[in-house]
């Protein structure tokens, strides 16, 4: 009965530890502040030498966002 009972608490604590350890590693990026697409366009604009202007800049962002698939909200399939 004991070898059972401390088997049991191990996988309880295993399925705790493993859902809390999920949970941060998916929700972390998510909070974290700015853009990757405008970090980019930022490391492109400074190794280039040149600022965009706005308008090209906006035209970029929404031409990367829909090559890696960033305008649909998590989770949808489009």
């Amino acid at each position: 009965m004991g070898f059972v009972r401390y088997v049991a608490k191990r996988l309880l604590s295993f399925a705790i530890v493993l859902f809390t350890g999920l949970t941060i590693t998916f929700f972390l990026p998510r909070m974290m502040p700015g853009n990757p697409i405008d970090n980019y366009i930022g490391q492109m604009q400074s190794r280039a030498g040149q600022t965009l202007s706005p308008q090209a800049v906006q035209e970029l962002r929404d031409s990367l966002e829909k090559l890696y698939g960033l305008q649909a909200p998590c989770g949808s399939s489009t």
